[in-house]
């Protein structure tokens, strides 16, 4: 089987299947596609200083975030410090393993991994030297940007230190600000990483076929374009050797046995209590709406309105939009099909952002622990409301939108 290679601009649109052919080696403006407007590239110039100096500065605060104090609290005479960590250790000191290692991995143990993956990258790159297995820390490092919850955890911290405010005495540890420079270093780095310069860099042949091709598809890893004819007999991309598809296979099914799911979760996860809070030996039990209440009646409208829209709003509109959309693939309708994939790739962003909540639970855990004077636990409600998140996460990861386009073609 004789394979042959060429280097070409064409490209898909990984949301609605067109071809597009482009020469966006040079081109540092926004790239959208002409059917469903999906962003096709968005780079800026200088993108490796960038990116370099951004990792660098990134190592260096991950580092100052995870050694030095991240806050000081004091009640009644009694104070003590937390690190980043003590919301993990908190869990699994009440062996809430599950939730602990979900919280380590997200604000720890995967940031780290893009780091290291950042600067593995962009340094080979600008010293030109190719190493092994490079092709597989690019693919990762897609694979780990919506698991990374860094910026999210920051919003939880920003809404857990002013539910604290009026009860506790609060002063940030030099751990605390170097956490918000760590942020928006990652932000950065990964904004100006231009992955489709790295790929055309390690392998500058993008399309595969065999002889009489006539139709292609493309790896979502590398944008790499497959012959559909080789891909019956090799269905690995020839680039980055992750496996190809023209379409997802079994996609509307487990996206719906994961919406599902999400969706029978969503019930206990607002019926049962987040926490379980103690003042002057009173406890109460604080559901997800009844905490936006409070919020609001304390006055804090703006953080009522995050907590409700991250964590009411986001995962009702997942599960549901989902359902549409699952239904508009069964049916083979085709209207609307730009502002349904406009929803779809809104619902793919913000879906993360649900994790806030549960965040907020563990650093209340983590930080008010004074006996019967104040005292903070998990609810039942974080392990369900966590598995809503992750479920319809995987679920809009596991949909392949071009079925939608498919019955238009």
């Amino acid at each position: 089987m004789q394979i042959n290679a060429l280097r070409s601009n064409q490209f898909e649109c990984h949301e609605c299947g067109h071809l597009h052919e482009h020469d966006i080696s040079q081109l540092y403006s926004k790239v959208r596609c002409a059917h469903c407007e999906a962003i096709l590239h968005d780079h800026s110039s200088r993108w490796l200083e960038k990116t370099l100096a951004l990792t660098v500065a990134a190592v260096i605060f991950f580092i100052a975030s995870n050694v030095f104090p991240f806050l000081f609290v004091e009640l009644g005479g009694v104070s003590y410090q937390t690190n980043l960590l003590s919301g993990v250790t908190a869990m699994l000191v009440r062996e809430q393993y599950l939730l602990g290692t979900l919280i380590l991995s997200t604000i720890v143990i995967f940031p780290l991994l893009e780091i290291l993956s950042l600067a593995y990258l962009s340094f080979t790159y600008a010293l030109r030297k190719k190493m092994p297995g490079q092709k597989f820390v690019l693919a990762l490092l897609t694979t780990l940007r919506p698991w990374s919850m860094l910026e999210i955890f920051l919003l939880s911290i920003v809404i857990a230190l002013v539910k604290m405010n009026d009860f506790f005495t609060l002063a940030p540890g030099a751990a605390l600000f170097s956490f918000f420079a760590l942020v928006f270093c990652m932000i950065g780095a990964n904004r100006c990483l231009n992955k489709r310069e790295l790929w055309n860099w390690l392998c500058p042949e993008n399309v595969f076929y065999l002889e009489g091709a006539k139709s292609f598809a493309a790896c979502k890893q590398c944008d790499a374009l497959m012959d559909t004819q080789l891909l019956q007999q090799h269905n690995r991309c020839c680039r980055c050797h992750k496996p190809v598809h023209a379409r997802t296979p079994m996609s509307v099914q487990n996206t719906l046995a994961l919406t599902a799911a999400a969706a029978v979760l969503y019930i206990p996860a607002n019926t049962y209590p987040m926490l379980y809070s103690t003042r002057l030996g009173s406890t109460q039990g604080d559901t997800i709406i009844s905490g936006v209440i409070h919020l609001l009646t304390s006055g804090m409208w703006a953080l009522a309105l995050i907590v409700f829209f991250a964590s009411v709003f986001v995962p009702i509109l997942k599960i549901v939009t989902m359902a549409v959309l699952l239904y508009s693939v069964k049916t083979g309708s085709t209207r609307n099909l730009k502002r349904k994939t406009a929803v779809y790739r809104t619902i793919e962003v913000i879906g993360r952002w649900s994790m806030i909540d549960v965040f907020v639970v563990v650093l209340l855990v983590a930080l008010v622990q004074f006996g019967v004077l104040a005292n903070v636990e998990a609810g039942i409600a974080v392990l369900a409301f966590s598995a809503v998140v992750i479920l319809t996460m995987l679920a809009t990861e596991t949909f392949d939108s071009r079925l939608l386009w498919d019955t238009k073609r």
